[in-house]
């Protein structure tokens, strides 16, 4: 038994089911309000080392919900093909490994 499966009996009902629609609707969202509401919301969604340390912590969960396109078709194209990579992967390897993964990426990211 590899540590992966160890791992998934341990702590396996904490995962997030559907977790790649989750992401694709916050970003959606985010895309909404940045084009109806308030154009600079993603400035106080980024990833900022000095706003973490101003205690922003929220900023640790939220940069992934900032679309990677300001335009309709170049998001529209990013979250279909999220949806697509997302959901073969989540079907493939189950949810509480597909969330580890994309944790590792956070991390990943948060860490760089």
């Amino acid at each position: 038994m590899n540590w992966i499966t160890k791992l998934e009996r341990k702590y396996g009902r904490f995962c997030i089911p559907n977790l790649i629609n989750i992401l694709i609707g916050g970003q959606i969202l985010v895309y909404a309000i940045e084009l109806f509401v308030n154009q600079y919301i993603s400035f106080y969604l980024s990833l900022s080392r000095s706003a973490l340390f101003a205690g922003q912590i929220w900023r640790l969960f939220t940069f992934v919900f900032i679309p990677q396109s300001t335009s309709p078709l170049g998001l529209v194209l990013t979250l279909y093909f999220y949806y697509l990579i997302g959901n073969t992967l989540e079907n493939t390897w189950g949810d509480f490994q597909f969330n580890v993964y994309y944790l590792c990426g956070m991390l990943g990211a948060i860490l760089a």
